[in-house]
């Protein structure tokens, strides 16, 4: 009489590659058991780096070669640019695992996250990156963006000044501290940072004269209206297309 072996014996005495496995057939195998088997399915793949510890679960990534962190960024940044952003998260939250060291794949991770609601998040991987690196104007610059969108304008301006204090050639740190500088009604913050904007640019920046022209058209800024309607008139013409309805309401 035969003895009949379980099934499940069968399985186990099998070598792994050669048990039931989801993720084999994948484009992506090591990705598949990343996202969707967890961290105890990634030991049957080569190549996997590390894991580490954060407040919002384990983070493991495969070791990814340049060519293969080029490959995840150029996604991760076409997501961002298509307003996926949960989705360049998770990509984005590979490549900081594969290179945990650099800081600007966490502050574009902490803008993603920021962006699907998920502010805890997205502010504590801006710290993080801040603690790896304190002289990162990107990451200040991205900080500073979420929390304007988020509302909190005088904090975007604290983190504008600090991005300028690191690097004050980003012609875009200028137009952030002069939109939040406006939306608070900040007419002194909208000089400085226009006026700056306008030097770093070489005179290019469209935003920069017209918030520099929204702030000389203001009695209390003690410049003439005709300069600060200039100001918007060349703003038009750089392409700012929202000068020309300020023309009309304070340069008539």
């Amino acid at each position: 009489m035969r003895t009949l072996i379980p099934l499940a014996a069968i399985l186990l005495a099998l070598p792994p590659a050669a048990q039931s496995d989801p993720c084999l057939d994948a484009e992506d195998p090591v990705l598949c058991a990343l996202n969707s088997l967890g961290d105890a399915h990634l030991s049957r793949y080569p190549g996997v780096r590390s894991c580490y510890v954060t407040p919002y679960g384990d983070r493991c990534a495969p070791r990814l070669s340049d060519d293969e962190v080029g490959r995840y960024f150029v996604e991760a940044d076409r997501l961002l640019s298509g307003g996926d952003f949960s989705s360049a998260a998770d990509t984005l939250n590979v490549l900081i695992a594969a290179r945990p060291e650099d800081t600007f794949f966490r502050g574009l991770r902490g803008h993603a996250l920021v962006q699907t609601g998920d502010v805890a998040e997205g502010m504590w991987e801006f710290r993080e990156a801040l603690r790896v690196d304190s002289l990162d104007a990107g990451v200040y610059y991205l900080r500073a963006e979420a929390k304007s969108g988020l509302g909190d304008h005088v904090g975007a301006i604290d983190d504008v000044l600090e991005a300028l204090d690191l690097d004050d050639s980003q012609t875009p740190f200028y137009v952030l501290g002069a939109t939040s500088a406006a939306l608070i009604g900040d007419r002194t913050w909208m000089l400085a940072f226009s006026e700056g904007g306008l030097r770093a640019s070489g005179g290019a920046c469209a935003e920069c004269h017209m918030y520099l022209g929204l702030a000389m058209t203001d009695s209390s800024s003690g410049r003439t209206r005709s300069e600060g309607c200039r100001h918007l008139s060349r703003a038009g013409e750089l392409g700012q297309s929202e000068a020309y309805r300020h023309i009309r309401d304070l340069c008539q």
